[in-house]
């Protein structure tokens, strides 16, 4: 049975939305999770941290799979070893129970899912098209954080059922979908990945290009983990309005940002214009946060600031491996690990620095993000402009 190629995106969207909500969907629940597991923020920090390196070192093996073995079979796999270590967190594990589940989630996201689904993403289309073909992704994945917000306001806020529900309702959601796909992909043609070898890849200027954008782009994007915190700890939200907000501003604004964006990245005709275009807005919107003081009376603005700091991280997250047909490479498993390697890097030290900030300066230390998204915001206009202009003028050298 031939599927329709926007069915076979929604659905992998869906999937990835669904994998990565099981880790992930603790780090916007800190409150819920510190008292679950009875563990320090610190440690809390550190799990993620275990996550990140055991991610980290999986993104280039992962290209190697993804080029050798069939993507829609490793993402079957993926999910079903998802789904099977989410129940096992609904018990009440110690701290290195924790650890060792979260390093099983990221050899299952990244090691088996993440690049699989990417190249299989981006081989259904052509460069001209990449950039909706990614955002219908994108944004098929903010159907998972609704259904969360849906589960949450009905069954936890009215405390019909304990957390553990939400997340033993996503195991077998990520179990059910690996079945799906392995039955239903089953007659999907896959395109052979182009040979080239490790020491070009990484001798290539482009893919380290790519790389740096993207590494920059997700300091700004891990920030929004902070933004709760910050609201929490200053503007006195409560616990569920954090959650509910973390969630519905960010997988609901998914749903539209992200085809959106992937259909400006099309109409423009490069992703790099429209990273130009986001970071030299990120960098007002951060300096509104540093120069508006904390007052209670003034959370409308905050909150209104923080959506639009969310809209333009979303972006970000949307278009980066658009960047890939755009400069021309090849849809490649190794290319896709090797720049995933890169630009994710982030993960196995910004949520501990996060940590120790505000454990040493409190409130203070929201200051600092701020500061540090501002330069980061900064170095990317800056590295993006020069990025685009040597390969504009190399074109027209061609």
């Amino acid at each position: 049975m031939k599927i329709n190629r926007w069915i076979i995106i929604i659905i992998l969207g869906i999937a990835s939305g669904l994998t990565f909500f099981l880790p992930y969907y603790f780090k916007y629940l800190f409150i819920e999770f510190e008292y679950k597991y009875a563990i320090s923020p610190v440690s809390f920090k550190k799990i993620y941290t275990f996550y990140g390196f055991v991610a980290l070192f999986s993104y280039i093996p992962s290209g190697f799979l993804a080029d050798k073995y069939s993507p829609k079979k490793l993402i079957s796999f993926s999910l079903l070893l998802s789904g099977m270590t989410g129940i096992l967190t609904t018990f009440n594990l110690s701290f290195p129970g924790l650890a060792l589940a979260f390093s099983v989630f990221a050899l299952s996201n990244i090691l088996l899912f993440w690049v699989s689904s990417v190249k299989l993403i981006l081989n259904l289309g052509n460069k001209y098209e990449s950039g909706r073909i990614l955002g219908v992704f994108e944004g098929s994945k903010g159907i998972a954080g609704v259904i969360f917000a849906i589960l949450y306001f009905f069954f936890i806020i009215p405390e019909r059922f304990g957390i553990n529900f939400i997340i033993l309702a996503y195991s077998i959601l990520n179990i059910l979908l690996g079945i799906l796909i392995w039955h239903l992909f089953r007659d999907l043609k896959e395109v052979p990945s182009t040979t080239i070898d490790m020491p070009d890849i990484i001798k290539n200027k482009k893919v380290w290009s790519i790389g740096i954008l993207i590494f920059l782009n997700y300091i700004l994007y891990s920030n929004m983990v902070y933004t709760n915190n910050y609201l929490y700890d200053l503007y006195k939200f409560s616990e569920t309005k954090i959650i509910l907000f973390a969630y519905l501003r960010i997988y609901a604004l998914k749903i539209i940002v992200g085809p959106l964006s992937g259909y400006f990245v099309d109409k423009l005709g490069s992703a790099m214009k429209l990273f130009m275009l986001t970071f030299f807005l990120y960098i007002f919107t951060e300096i509104v946060f540093i120069s508006t003081p904390s007052n209670v009376e003034l959370i409308s603005f905050i909150v209104f600031n923080t959506i639009i700091i969310t809209i333009l991280s979303l972006m970000f997250n949307t278009i980066f491996f658009a960047l890939i047909p755009e400069f021309n490479l090849p849809i490649n498993g190794k290319i896709i690990g090797f720049i995933s390697a890169i630009g994710f890097l982030p993960d196995i030290f910004y949520y501990k620095i996060g940590a120790n900030l505000i454990k040493k300066y409190g409130p203070l230390a929201y200051k600092y993000f701020f500061l540090l998204n501002i330069s980061t915001a900064i170095v990317g206009l800056i590295f993006t402009f020069m990025v685009y202009h040597r390969k504009t003028t190399q074109s027209e050298k061609v």
